[in-house]
């Protein structure tokens, strides 16, 4: 009997966050069980110098890993472009360690990236004010009712006024997990490698994407809830930052 393939793949570089690892995959699970939508998997791979996630993810079979020694700064893009190269989906997504998909995002997401092919799908943040515990995790449904139109600590930075101006202005295309035609992301040759560190890779993507002729189109019922988190030392490595801001301004040449 011929393997099920599944339609999309999941993107994730991970180092070091066992607590989010945990919550995320638990939450998956539940995804695939109480939802019912099976029709992804879970590619993760790891770059540090010791392979910490593999007991994690040896308790899930629909997750794909692998672990890559890395030393010194994380290298997102060389780890996602790894993933990338395994992935089995029709669609993929760069999907991050902290990021829950809200109760029916999944196959939504899935669903409307396929029957609208010239769309780069993606999605909004909400921000949670702590990490779930993993034994005791809320429903997505109740995690939206705890929720308060005032509080205005639930919108995450690419929400923020100056992003929204940088958006429509400036075009500055960004969304959350962007869903790619696996065919495309390839032809583009993923993300660039020349990131490392904390950088704008994602935007870079995207742009590169749309001049493949794909228009990004944010929904709002695609909702991931973002688990908060401590800053990543590599966010404020200046020779990193230098590096990203310098290749930045490059690819805005490139893509213009």
């Amino acid at each position: 009997m011929t393997a099920h393939v599944p339609a999309l793949s999941l993107l994730t570089a991970y180092r070091g966050r066992p607590a989010y690892l945990q919550v995320l995959l638990r939450w998956l699970e539940r995804v695939r069980t109480a939802e019912g939508f099976t029709d992804f998997e879970f590619i993760l791979v790891e770059g540090a110098r010791e392979a910490t996630a593999a007991g994690v993810v040896s308790q899930y079979d629909w997750v794909v890993y692998q672990h890559l020694l890395i030393d010194g700064a994380f290298h997102k893009t060389a780890l996602l472009n790894h993933a990338a190269s395994l992935a089995r989906g029709n669609y993929l997504m760069i999907y991050d360690v902290d990021w829950l998909p809200a109760e029916g995002v999944l196959p939504k997401h899935l669903s409307i990236a396929t029957v609208s092919p010239a769309c780069l799908v993606a999605g909004y943040r909400l921000q949670l004010p702590e990490i779930l515990a993993v034994d005791n995790m809320p429903t997505a449904r109740e995690l939206r009712y705890q929720m308060s139109e005032d509080d205005v600590d639930l919108i995450c930075s690419e929400d923020d006024y100056g992003a929204f101006l940088s958006h429509v202005l400036l075009q500055n295309p960004f969304g959350i997990a962007p869903c790619f035609p696996t065919s495309v992301f390839r032809t583009i040759n993923g993300l660039d490698e020349a990131f490392v560190g904390w950088g704008p890779e994602d935007e870079d993507l995207i742009e590169r994407a749309c001049k493949e002729g794909l228009t990004l189109v944010r929904a709002f019922d695609l909702i991931y809830f973002h688990l908060p988190h401590e800053y990543e030392a590599d966010w404020f490595n200046r020779e990193l930052i230098d590096a990203n801001r310098k290749r930045r301004e490059q690819s805005d040449t490139r893509n213009g």
